[in-house]
C-alpha cells in the first residue's frame, strides 16, 4: 500500500494537513458531509498508525433473548400508596 511519502515525519505532516483540510471542508460544506466522509474513509488506511482511528470491537450477533413476564414489576408493586 502506498504511503504519503518516504519519511515518517513527512507522512505525519501530510496526514495532519489532510485532517486540517478535511475539518475545514466539513465546516464550510456541511451539506457534502457524506462525500467528505467517504474521502476520509479512503485516506484512513494510508494514515500513520498513530493517527488512525481506534478499531471498535465487532458487535456480537445472534438472537436476543426474549423478555419474560417476570422481568417487569406487577402493577400492584407500582402503587403510590405509602
Amino acid at each position: 500500500m502506498r504511503r504519503y511519502c518516504p519519511g515518517a515525519g513527512c507522512r505525519t505532516a501530510q496526514a495532519l494537513q489532510f485532517a486540517s483540510l478535511h475539518a475545514a471542508l466539513l465546516r464550510a460544506l456541511p451539506h457534502h458531509r457524506d462525500e467528505l466522509e467517504q474521502i476520509a474513509a479512503l485516506a484512513r488506511p494510508l494514515l500513520p498508525p498513530g493517527m488512525q482511528p481506534a478499531q471498535l470491537d465487532q458487535p456480537q450477533t445472534g438472537p436476543v433473548p426474549a423478555l419474560t413476564a417476570d422481568c417487569w414489576p406487577s402493577i400492584s408493586s407500582l402503587s403510590t400508596e405509602a
